[in-house]
């Protein structure tokens, strides 16, 4: 009997605990890993996949610039330079009107354009390096930018070849 009374409090504990999960949440993530080759890779560096996130350039009102977009992109090819080059223009658009606003994109200091440029010569690849990464606004016009919020995509390409 002395036992019946012990497990009955825990009994109503455990009893209550499923009625409070009656009201659930579920949640739901998406987990990727991507292992590159030791020949060639381009990767962020540092860890994390910044590239595969939404990227804010920030406003600042008092200076009416949008800030510059910095990392570090980790580069290798053992096959020969690597060569990069934006898969279309880029711009900010705004949401509701016709408006954009230019970007530029500069890896290794290196402006890119849609035509392919070597980024790091053959002999730095071999070796691999960390590259500065940057995006940057175009300077607003005289009357500034105009109000509201702009998305965009930056849609680059990297390649090697043999020397």
């Amino acid at each position: 009997m002395k036992k019946l009374i012990t497990l009955a409090p825990l009994a109503f504990v455990f009893a209550a605990g499923s009625a409070l999960a009656a009201d659930s949440i579920a949640h739901q993530m998406t987990v990727t890993a991507t292992i590159p080759t030791d020949s060639f890779y381009v990767t962020p560096a540092g860890g994390g996949n910044w590239m595969n996130d939404p990227q804010n350039l920030d406003y600042s009102a008092q200076t009416q610039t949008l800030a510059t977009f910095s990392r570090q992109l980790d580069m290798k090819s053992t096959t020969g330079p690597i060569t990069a080059h934006l898969t279309s223009p880029v711009s900010l658009g705004h949401t509701s009107s016709t408006e954009t606003i230019g970007l530029s994109v500069k890896i290794n200091n290196k402006t890119l354009t849609t035509t392919a440029q070597e980024v790091l010569p053959a002999a730095q690849a071999a070796l691999g390096a960390t590259v500065p990464f940057m995006v940057s606004a175009d300077a607003a016009p005289a009357a500034g930018y105009t109000p509201g919020d702009y998305t965009g995509i930056v849609g680059m390409l990297f390649e090697t070849t043999t020397p």
